[in-house]
């Protein structure tokens, strides 16, 4: 499975599903696609072993911020705001802005925009391998190396 299935079907369940629970799924389906796109980029770059787990999230957003590159560093931004917004239509049901279509749509319209830019980034080699460089130094700093 791919991670833009999961955008498909949030967007599928927006068109007709307006409903509360249409929202709320619509919300964590395209969290998850933007989550994926993230994961598999920054495991594509060989940088270090993400966590299966729950840790997995602020894992991946972690590694795409401060790399440099502004778009990049939207992403990872993007991506906390997501799977905030993810955590309160799955568990916080007393939160009524997640039941909310419009709401809904703006937050697929986020995770298609963080799938766009990360897509946009594997496509320029050059940006591709500037940002690869740049999230390995981080990596490497934090986990208290230094490369070269």
């Amino acid at each position: 499975m791919k991670p833009f299935e999961f955008l498909a079907f949030s967007l599928k369940v927006l068109q007709n599903d307006r409903s509360a629970a249409g929202a709320r799924s619509a919300i964590s389906r395209a969290y998850y696609a933007a989550f994926q796109a993230a994961k598999d980029f920054i495991q594509g770059m060989s940088v270090a072993r993400l966590s299966d787990g729950p840790g997995a999230h602020g894992e991946v957003r972690n590694h795409l911020v401060q790399t440099g590159d502004q778009q990049i560093d939207e992403v990872g931004l993007n991506l906390a705001t997501l799977h905030g917004e993810r955590i309160a239509a799955d568990y916080r049901l007393d939160r009524q802005n997640a039941e909310k279509a419009e709401v809904a749509d703006e937050l697929v319209n986020l995770a298609s925009v963080v799938i766009a830019e990360i897509n946009k980034c594997l496509a320029d080699k050059q940006r591709y391998a500037t940002v690869s460089h740049s999230v390995r130094q981080r990596t490497q700093k934090l986990q208290g190396r230094s490369s070269p």
